[in-house]
C-alpha cells in the first residue's frame, strides 16, 4: 500500500511537471520579492531556494503582515520578529504569486 502511494505520488510529480513548476514560479516569485525590495523600505533582505523563501521586514511587522495576509486569503508564516516565510504548494501559478504580490505592495508600500 505506501509503495503504491509513493508511486501515485511520482507519477503525479512527473505527470504535472511539478518540480518544473516549482524552479519556474519560484525564479519569478523570488524576482519579484527582489522587485518589491527596492520599492519598499521595509524589506531588507530576500532569500530562499526554490518555492520555499523568506523576506527579512526591517520595522518588525512580520507578525501584523501576516494577519493581514490571512484575512485576504493568503497563509504566510512568521518567523520570529521580523521574517516572512513563503510556502506555497508546487502547483502555484505565476497569476496566484502576482496576487499575493499585488497584496505586499498594498500592505509595504
Amino acid at each position: 500500500m505506501t509503495c503504491a502511494a509513493a508511486l501515485a505520488t511520482l507519477l503525479v510529480l512527473r505527470d504535472e511537471q511539478l518540480v518544473e513548476n516549482a524552479a519556474k514560479v519560484g525564479r519569478y516569485f523570488k524576482d519579484q520579492l527582489t522587485a518589491l525590495r527596492y520599492k519598499s523600505e521595509s524589506i531588507s533582505d530576500v532569500r530562499g531556494l526554490g518555492l520555499m523563501l523568506a523576506v527579512e521586514i526591517k520595522d518588525e511587522k512580520a507578525r501584523e503582515i501576516a494577519e493581514d495576509c490571512l484575512g485576504k486569503g493568503y497563509v504566510i508564516n512568521n518567523i520570529g520578529q521580523n521574517i516572512l516565510r513563503f510556502l506555497p504548494p508546487l502547483c502555484v501559478s505565476t497569476r496566484e504569486v502576482e496576487d499575493l504580490i499585488g497584496v505586499l505592495e498594498e500592505l509595504l508600500l
